[in-house]
């Protein structure tokens, strides 16, 4: 089947010749929807830590990585306190969000880790 040419229809309308709709077609583009537009902006490359979490309410990943529920945020500081340690906003789009009690300075100063090469597909 030959694909459509750029001033057709097909293009156009945001349909494949295919019959499928693309998600992120001309007009949804022309719209003004940007990659983040459904989310509440761009995302920060900096963790929020500590007082800079803006949730009601967090899931906490204690220091050893055992869950420790959702609790309010005050209390999750308290218990993040108690440890001597930082709450670190890891998932900050889950429903709750995700914190995990670190030392950040230590988690900062970490070598990244390496990636695995891709391509092969198994």
């Amino acid at each position: 089947m030959r694909r459509p040419e750029s001033g057709s229809a097909a293009v156009a309308t945001g349909h494949s010749p295919y019959g499928a709709r693309w998600s992120h077609g001309p007009a949804r583009l022309a719209a003004g929807a940007g990659a983040c537009a459904d989310r509440g902006g761009p995302v920060s490359p900096e963790l929020r830590i500590n007082e800079r979490i803006d949730a009601t309410e967090v899931r906490v990943v204690g220091p050893r990585g055992e869950q420790m529920g959702i609790v309010p945020l005050a209390r999750a500081l308290e218990i993040t306190h108690e440890y001597g340690l930082d709450l670190v906003e890891v998932a900050a789009t889950a429903r709750p969000p995700v914190c995990k009690i670190m030392n950040y300075e230590e988690f900062r100063a970490r070598p990244p880790r390496p990636r695995r090469p891709r391509g092969l597909g198994w």
